[in-house]
């Protein structure tokens, strides 16, 4: 079977469970109704992974700007909106996920 990791963008965290459960992806909550990531576990079926995106669910990009860092040129960087998530998928991705992937 395939395994794909995919990146999936929401505008939020609410919006990812929303759309995870309506896969049929189920992950426990933690107190504050946050996922609690890593998780994993079958879907229908597939076996699945999810974690954050970079541990934070915030990915950066670079933006035109620099600055300075013992004396060397750096980019700097700037968050970019959104909800980031990895998900390891064995298997065809569903549908209802598909337009959150990037």
């Amino acid at each position: 079977m395939h395994v794909e990791t995919v990146h999936l963008r929401f505008a939020d965290q609410q919006e990812a469970i929303r759309a995870l459960v309506a896969a049929g992806v189920s992950c426990p909550l933690n107190g504050d109704g946050t996922l609690k990531l890593p998780c994993d576990g079958v879907a229908e079926g597939v076996p699945f992974a999810l974690n954050l995106l970079f541990g934070t669910g915030t990915l950066q990009h670079q933006t035109i700007e620099t600055g300075s860092f013992e004396g060397e040129a750096i980019a700097l960087t700037a968050p970019t909106p959104g909800f980031h998530l990895n998900l390891c998928w064995h298997g065809p991705l569903p549908q209802g996920l598909r337009p959150y992937a990037v």
